[in-house]
C-alpha cells in the first residue's frame, strides 16, 4: 500500500469517525431527553400520591426498579418534608428490596468513588445496619474527604451512639478536616451538648475545639465557664478559638483589661469587637484608649465608627474627646473616625457659622483622610455651602500644602478651579522586566521564522547547485506545506489527547456532582464562604442583569461586591437607582494597594451586596480593591457583563470535597450569552447567536474550554482560569501579592491578570513545597457577552495575546523546570510552541500555501494531509467537545448543534486563519510595548418574550 492509499484510508477513517461522533452526539441527546421525561413523570407520580393521600404509594404498583425509586426519594427528600410514617415506609421498602444491603456492601468497595457514593446514599437510609456500617467505615477509611462523607451520613442517622466514633477521628487529623467536623457536628444539637458537658475529663486539644466550635452556634450557660478557662489556656490556638464564641454570646467577658491587653493578638482583636457590640460611653472610652496598641489601631477605628453610627449621642462624645485629646496618635485616629461622618458636619454649616464648628472641620480635614471630603464636594449641588468649604480648604492649604496632591488628583474641575489648583494626572509605577520580556519575544520570533529555513538549508544544501535558485525556492515552498500539514496534525493530536483526558475528568466530575445532595452541601462549614467580585467599567447596559443574577445564586454563604472602576458612563448611577443604595462608610484595612476608593454604597435590605466606587485603575486593581473589601474565605472574580447559572458556585466548590489535596484555584466554563434571552438575571431561553461572528465564537469557546482546559486540569497542567469566572483562596492570593498591578510589590501591570495570577499561585505553592491543584469544572457555567463586530474582536484577541506573552516571559524560569512538575515540563513547553510561536507558523503556513497554490506546487498528497490535519481532526475535536458539554445538561437544541457543527467546518476556510492573524497583531503590539485593554462596547442582554 503506497503513501497515497494510506492517506486516503486515514482520511476516510477520520471522516467516518466524524460521522459516528455526530450520530452518537444526536442520539445521546435524544436518549437523555427521553430518559429525563420518563424520570420526571415517575417523580411526579410519587409526589402526587404522597400529596393526595399523605401515605407512600403502593410500591408493587410502580413500574420502576427499586434503584429508580430510591433516586426519586433522594431527590424529593431534600426539598419536601416527610412525616415519620412516610419516611419509615420508604426505608422499610428499601430494606426489603435490598437497597440498604447493596449500599452497605458498596461502602466497603476498594473504588473510592463507588465507596463515596454508597456512603452518601446511606445518609438517606437511617437504620441500625447503616449506622454500624458507617461506624466501621469511619475507623477503616484512609481518605479524609471520605471521612467527611461518613460523618455527614452518621449525623443524618441522628444516633447519639455515633458521637464517640466521630470524636475519635479528630485526633491527629488535618486541620481542614477537623474544622469541617466541628461545624457539622452541631447538627447533633442537644445530644452533643449533653455529651460534652457530662465528660469527666477534657484533656485533648481536638475535644476542646469541638466544645468551642459548638459554643459558637449553640447558646448554653453550661459551656460559658469552660470557654473562660479555655481563653486562659497555655495553647494559643485554644485560647484564640475560645474568644470567638465569647465575642458572640458573652461580650461582657471580653470587655475587660485582661483581654483588651491579652498577649494574644487574636484575643485583643476579638475583645475590641466585643466591646463595640456593648454600645456605651464606657465602651467608647475603652476603645479610644486601646488605639495606643498599634496592632489594634485600625480595628478600634472601625469599631468606634460602628458605635457612633448606631448611637448619635456617642458621636458628640467622640467630638468632645477629639477636641480635648493631646495624644497625636489618638487624635489622628479619632479624626479618621469623624472624617467618615464629615458630610453631617458640612450640612450643619448651612445654618451654623460658628468658629467652633469651622475649627472642628478644619482639624478633621487636617488630621484625617480626605476621601469623604472629596466625595462630598464632587457630588454637592449647594454652591453657597461649596464656597464655605472651599474657603476653609484654602486656609488649610496655607499650612498643609502636602495634601494638595490628593485634592488635585480626585476633585472635579469645578472645585479645583475654586481652589486655584490644577489637575494632577496619576502616575503609574515603572514596570520591571520589560527589556527582558521584549528580548525573549524577539528570540521566539526568530525561532518561529528561522526554524524551517534553517532545517531546509542544512538538509538540502547539497542540492542547491543542481536545482538552481528557482528550483530551490519552489522546493522550499513545496516542503513548507508538508511541514505545515504535520504541524496541524501535531496540534490536533494534542487536542484529541486532551479530549481523552477531558472525557475522563468530566465523567469523574459529573459522577461526583450527582452523588451529592443539597442537604449535604448546605450544611454549615461544608463549603467555603465566597465573595463574588465583579469589576465594572462602562457596563451600564449589562450591570443590572448581571448583579441580579449574582444576588440570586443557590449557595449557602456568599456576598457580592460590584466594583465600579471609574466608569465614564452611568454604571454607578444605574446601580444606585435600581438597588436603592445609600452611601456608607466601612473602615477597611488595605491588604493590597489599590487606587483610591471614592465611595461605598449599600442597601440595608440587601446585606450581601456592596458597591464600591473607585478611581480607574484597571481590572486587576479593581479585583484587588474587592479583595480588600471582602469578608469571606474565598473570592470569585467575574466579569460584570456575565451571568452565572444558579448552581454554578455549588458546582465550582463541590469538588473541594473530593480530594485531600488543597485546591488553590478553580475555573468555570465560559459560554457566549449572545442570542439568549435574559430576564432579571436569569437565562429564560438558550439560543445560539443569530449573527455569524458571535456564532463562530460560540463554537470556538465550546471547543477551547471543554477540550483544552478540562483536559489540562485533569493532568494537573492547567495554567489559565478565565477572568470571567474564577475562584481563589483569598489568603493565598494576598500572600502571593494579589493581582499583578503597578501598585503592588512587583510594580508591574498586565492585561492577562487572570492567567498571571494562576501561574503565580502555582509557582508560589511549589516554591513553598506544598501540594496544590488548579481545577476546572466543565458544567459550572458562566454566560458572557462576546464581540459582535470585528473591531472589538480584534482588540479582545490583541489583549489576550499580549497577556499570554507577558505572562509566559515573566515566568519563563518555570519552563522545563522540574521543580514545577507537570506545569514546568508539559504545560509551559506546549504554550511556548503552540501559543507563543504557533501563530507565526500558522501565518507562514497560510502564506506558503497560497504561494504554492498559485505556482501549482500542491499535489493530492499535501491536500490530503492538510485536510486530515485541519478539517477532519478539527471536526472530531469540535463534535466530541459538544458531546462532553451536553453530558451535564442539555443546553442547545439539535438545530443549534447542527448549525454550530457547520460553523466548525466553515471556520477552517479563512476564519481560523483570521484569528491567527489577530494573534500576530497582539504579538507585534507586545514588541512595541503597547499597554492598555482597549474598550469593548456592550450591547446588553436580550430580553425576549417567550412564544408558545
Amino acid at each position: 500500500m503506497n503513501n497515497y492509499s494510506i492517506l486516503h484510508l486515514i482520511a476516510g477513517l477520520l471522516f467516518a469517525a466524524d460521522i459516528v461522533f455526530l450520530i452518537l452526539l444526536f442520539s445521546s441527546k435524544n436518549l437523555k431527553r427521553r430518559e429525563n421525561s420518563v424520570y420526571l413523570n415517575n417523580k411526579k407520580l410519587i409526589i402526587d400520591t404522597i400529596a393526595d393521600s399523605g401515605n407512600t404509594p403502593d410500591f408493587s404498583d410502580l413500574k420502576m426498579s427499586p434503584d429508580v425509586i430510591f433516586r426519586i426519594y433522594k431527590d424529593i427528600a431534600v426539598s419536601i418534608f416527610f412525616s415519620e410514617e412516610v419516611s419509615q415506609s420508604f426505608i422499610d421498602y428499601f430494606m426489603a428490596a435490598g437497597i440498604v444491603e447493596k449500599y452497605c456492601i458498596s461502602a466497603k468497595s476498594r473504588n473510592r468513588y463507588k465507596r463515596s457514593e454508597a456512603i452518601l446514599n446511606l445518609a438517606f437510609l437511617p437504620c441500625d445496619k447503616s449506622r454500624r456500617t458507617l461506624e466501621a467505615a469511619l475507623v477503616d477509611e484512609k481518605y479524609y474527604f471520605i471521612k467527611v462523607y461518613i460523618v455527614n451520613s452518621l449525623i443524618e442517622t441522628e444516633d447519639y451512639l455515633s458521637i464517640p466514633y466521630i470524636l475519635q477521628t479528630l485526633i491527629g487529623s488535618p486541620r481542614w478536616y477537623n474544622e469541617k467536623i466541628y461545624s457539622v457536628m452541631g447538627q447533633f444539637g442537644e445530644k452533643l451538648h449533653d455529651f460534652l458537658i457530662n465528660l469527666t475529663a477534657i484533656d485533648s486539644k481536638e475535644l476542646k475545639m469541638v466544645i468551642i466550635s459548638f459554643a459558637g452556634y449553640y447558646f448554653s450557660p453550661d459551656i460559658k465557664s469552660l470557654l473562660i478557662g479555655f481563653m486562659n489556656s497555655d495553647d494559643p490556638e485554644i485560647a484564640n478559638a475560645a474568644s470567638e464564641p465569647c465575642k458572640k454570646f458573652y461580650p461582657e467577658i471580653l470587655r475587660s483589661e485582661t483581654f483588651i491587653k491579652s498577649p494574644l493578638l487574636k484575643i485583643r482583636k476579638n475583645a475590641v469587637e466585643a466591646t463595640a457590640s456593648l454600645i456605651s460611653r464606657e465602651s467608647l472610652n475603652i476603645l479610644i484608649d486601646a488605639m495606643r496598641d498599634n496592632y489594634l489601631y485600625e480595628d478600634c477605628i472601625s469599631a468606634i465608627f460602628r458605635m457612633i453610627a448606631a448611637n448619635a449621642d456617642l458621636f458628640q462624645e467622640t467630638i468632645s474627646r477629639f477636641m480635648a485629646e493631646t495624644d497625636p496618635l489618638l487624635k489622628n485616629g479619632l479624626a479618621e473616625v469623624l472624617s467618615k461622618r464629615i458630610e453631617y458636619l458640612f450640612t450643619r454649616l448651612r445654618f451654623d457659622n460658628s468658629d467652633s464648628l469651622k475649627k472642628l472641620i478644619k482639624d478633621i480635614i487636617t488630621s484625617g483622610t480626605l476621601r469623604n471630603t472629596i466625595a462630598f464636594l464632587n457630588e454637592n449641588s449647594d454652591e453657597k455651602l461649596e464656597d464655605k468649604i472651599c474657603s476653609m480648604i484654602k486656609d488649610i492649604l496655607i499650612s498643609r500644602n502636602d495634601i494638595n496632591s490628593e485634592l488635585r488628583l480626585y476633585l472635579n474641575e469645578r472645585i479645583l478651579s475654586k481652589l486655584n489648583l490644577s489637575r494632577l494626572e496619576p502616575q503609574r509605577g515603572e514596570p520591571r522586566q520589560e527589556v527582558v520580556r521584549i528580548g525573549l519575544l524577539r528570540i521566539f520570533l526568530g525561532m518561529a521564522i528561522l526554524f524551517f529555513p534553517s532545517v531546509y538549508f542544512i538538509d538540502y544544501y547539497g542540492t542547491f547547485t543542481l536545482a538552481g535558485i528557482s528550483g530551490s525556492i519552489k522546493n522550499f515552498f513545496y516542503l513548507f506545506n508538508y511541514f505545515f500539514a504535520y504541524y496541524g496534525i501535531s496540534l490536533n493530536t494534542v487536542y484529541l489527547l486532551l479530549l481523552l483526558f477531558s472525557f475522563i475528568g468530566s465523567r469523574r466530575q459529573l459522577k461526583c456532582w450527582e452523588m451529592k445532595d443539597y442537604r449535604f452541601l448546605f450544611k454549615k462549614g461544608i463549603l467555603p464562604s465566597i465573595s463574588i467580585i465583579a469589576p465594572a467599567y462602562g457596563e451600564e447596559a449589562t450591570i443590572i442583569q448581571s448583579v441580579n443574577s449574582l444576588l440570586n445564586l443557590n449557595y449557602p454563604d456568599y456576598e457580592v461586591i460590584a466594583v465600579n472602576d471609574g466608569s465614564t458612563d452611568k454604571t454607578l448611577q444605574t446601580l444606585i437607582e435600581y438597588f436603592n443604595l445609600e452611601r456608607t462608610d466601612i473602615h477597611v484595612t488595605e491588604k493590597l494597594k489599590t487606587n483610591t476608593i471614592r465611595g461605598l454604597y449599600r442597601n440595608q435590605y440587601l446585606p450581601n451586596l456592596l458597591v464600591v466606587d473607585k478611581v480607574n485603575g484597571g481590572k486587576a486593581d479593581s479585583l484587588n480593591a474587592g479583595i480588600n473589601m471582602s469578608n469571606k474565605d474565598y473570592f470569585c472574580g467575574i466579569d460584570a457583563d456575565s451571568l452565572l447559572e444558579r448552581d454554578s458556585l455549588l458546582k465550582m466548590t463541590a469538588p473541594f470535597l473530593d480530594t485531600d489535596t488543597e485546591i488553590i484555584a478553580t475555573g468555570g466554563n465560559i459560554v457566549p450569552v449572545n442570542g439568549c434571552s435574559v430576564d432579571k438575571g436569569y437565562l429564560t431561553k438558550i439560543r445560539i447567536p443569530e449573527k455569524f461572528l458571535p456564532g463562530m465564537q460560540t463554537m470556538e469557546y465550546i471547543r477551547s474550554f471543554i477540550s483544552g482546559r478540562v483536559g489540562w486540569a485533569t493532568i494537573r497542567c492547567l495554567l489559565i482560569i478565565s477572568g470571567a469566572f474564577g475562584l481563589f483562596r483569598k489568603s493565598s492570593v494576598i500572600a502571593s501579592g494579589g493581582y499583578l498591578t503597578g501598585k503592588e510589590k512587583y510594580r508591574k501591570d498586565t492585561v492577562g491578570e487572570d492567567m498571571e495570577l494562576v501561574v503565580r499561585l502555582i509557582r508560589h505553592t511549589k516554591d513553598k513545597g506544598r501540594k496544590g491543584i488548579v481545577n476546572y469544572i466543565f458544567n459550572a457555567n458562566c454566560w458572557t457577552e462576546v464581540p459582535e463586530d470585528f473591531s472589538i474582536l480584534r482588540k479582545q484577541r490583541d489583549r489576550w495575546q499580549r497577556g499570554l506573552l507577558d505572562i509566559m516571559t515573566f515566568h519563563i524560569r518555570m519552563l522545563f523546570n522540574p521543580k514545577y512538575g507537570e506545569v514546568g515540563l508539559i504545560a509551559f513547553p506546549y504554550f511556548i510552541v503552540f501559543e507563543v510561536i504557533g501563530p507565526w507558523i500558522e501565518a507562514q503556513g497560510l502564506l506558503m500555501f497560497l504561494i504554492a497554490l498559485a505556482m501549482g506546487l500542491l499535489n493530492t498528497h499535501i491536500i490530503l494531509l492538510l485536510f486530515i490535519g485541519t478539517i477532519f481532526m478539527g471536526l472530531s475535536v469540535s463534535i466530541i467537545s459538544f458531546y462532553i458539554m451536553e453530558r451535564g445538561n442539555e443546553y442547545f437544541s439539535n438545530r443549534d448543534v447542527a448549525v454550530l457543527i457547520l460553523y466548525a467546518f466553515c471556520e477552517n476556510f479563512g476564519i481560523r486563519q483570521f484569528f491567527s492573524i489577530l494573534r500576530l497583531g497582539g504579538y507585534i503590539n507586545a514588541l512595541r510595548n503597547k499597554q492598555g485593554w482597549g474598550k469593548m462596547v456592550r450591547k446588553g442582554f436580550q430580553s425576549k418574550p417567550e412564544t408558545a
